[in-house]
């Protein structure tokens, strides 16, 4: 079965793209920039400045040091890129919106945002591998991309709008909220390990994706209302609670595997195919309505508690272990 990913859409869509253990520590005392003055241009590796006012900034701006946007701030950013440079950090506590161009973290850069962070329509977020992203605010991405390779750690509420957010051997960590809306997508690649801590929802059109050795571990709940797809060596791993709604579709194919725990709900659609793998340690319901069906080599393995209301079913050389008898 195939799964038409909406990452290539959203790429050329998007494309056509806190201070909480900086990997720098910020000077400790921080000079105002006097009202009515501009953001300068190059925030200087010395240099702490804080900036509260509106403000709109144009061309490139450069962060060696370290910026705060304090609470009254509210600046829009409509230059081609705002770039933290190795050991430099940003503050965010009041609004940045970012309208056009790109928001770059170079390596040992941090982010902190604990306003409002908004990336617009055809912006791009990138972050190198050891940069940092401490979220504590809203941080709104409005068909926009994101690119990460270093840390992402949440702790309040990341919206995802008809954007794409991937993650390429990234540790994230969501104590918050992940909601992806719209014709959103959230990719999983390389060895990434998001672990979910807060709450995930992808809605109707949604789609999460896993790829390589990735892996998603949920620690408290998962909400699917679209699609997930696992290709490669991917795992999942429920410590809590998924619910899979009654349009929504789960497939795994090559050697992905899921593995529930704790509390799986399935109303929806799953396919396995190829070497896939989902085994039951816990309490799985496939609910009224739903259908399971297992492919190629794929296995069904249950250790736990397997109750089946709606349609499980197997071909080709597909694997049933420890599956009742009534299971067709």
């Amino acid at each position: 079965m195939h799964i038409v990913s909406l990452t290539a859409r959203l790429i050329l869509a998007a494309l056509s793209a806190l201070c909480i253990g900086t990997a720098a520590a910020a000077p400790t005392q921080c000079r105002e920039i006097p009202a009515g003055k501009p953001v300068p241009g190059v925030i200087a590796q010395s240099d702490c400045l804080q900036y509260s006012g509106r403000a709109q900034i144009t061309g490139q701006l450069d962060i060696y040091g370290h910026l705060i946007l304090s609470r009254r701030a509210d600046v829009s950013f409509t230059g081609q890129e705002l770039r933290v440079r190795p050991g430099g950090a940003l503050t965010v506590r009041g609004k940045l919106s970012v309208d056009q161009g790109s928001l770059i973290l170079d390596d040992d850069a941090a982010l902190t945002n604990q306003g409002t962070l908004h990336l617009g329509p055809q912006t791009m977020l990138q972050a190198a591998p050891k940069a940092q992203v401490h979220n504590g605010g809203l941080f709104e991405f409005d068909s926009a991309a994101g690119s990460l390779y270093g840390l992402l750690e949440n702790r309040a509420q990341i919206r995802l709008y008809s954007s794409l957010l991937a993650l390429h051997s990234a540790h994230a960590d969501n104590g918050g909220s992940i909601s992806l809306q719209g014709l959103s997508a959230l990719n999983l690649n390389g060895q990434t390990v998001l672990t979910n801590r807060g709450s995930l929802e992808a809605d109707p059109k949604a789609e999460i994706s896993l790829t390589e050795d990735s892996r998603l571990i949920n620690r408290r709940h998962l909400n699917i209302l679209g699609a997930v797809s696992q290709h490669d060596r991917s795992r999942c791993i429920n410590l809590r609670q998924v619910t899979v709604g009654e349009n929504a579709l789960w497939y795994l194919e090559d050697q992905a595997s899921l593995i529930n725990e704790q509390l799986l709900e399935f109303f929806g659609q799953a396919m396995t195919e190829d070497l896939a793998l989902i085994e039951n340690r816990g309490s799985f319901y496939a609910e009224e309505g739903s259908h399971l069906h297992c492919a190629g080599k794929s296995t069904l393995r249950n250790h736990g508690n397997f109750r089946a209301r709606g349609t499980v079913s197997r071909a080709d050389e597909a694997v049933f272990d420890s599956i009742r008898e009534w299971v067709k």
